[in-house]
C-alpha cells in the first residue's frame, strides 16, 4: 500500500517533531477554477492514533469545506 511519511516540526523551539503517515490517499480535483471541487479520502496515522480522511471542498463565489 502506498504511503507518505511526513515529519512536522514542533511549534516550540527544541520540541519533538510530529511524524505523520498518510496511507491509501486518493485526491480528485474537478471543474474550472471558478467552480472547482476537491475530494480527499484516505487514512492518516501518528503514533498509535489513526484518522479516516473523507473531505470535500468546493468553490464558486466563496469556498465551502465539508469534512466527514
Amino acid at each position: 500500500m502506498p504511503r507518505l511519511d511526513l515529519s512536522l516540526p514542533s511549534e516550540q523551539p527544541g520540541g519533538t517533531a510530529t511524524n505523520l503517515q498518510l496511507r491509501d490517499l486518493h485526491a480528485d480535483l474537478a471543474g474550472s477554477l471558478a467552480q472547482a471541487a476537491l475530494t480527499l479520502k484516505g487514512e492518516a496515522a501518528t503514533g498509535t492514533q489513526k484518522f479516516a480522511i473523507d473531505t470535500r471542498a468546493s468553490g464558486g463565489g466563496g469556498f465551502d469545506v465539508e469534512a466527514g
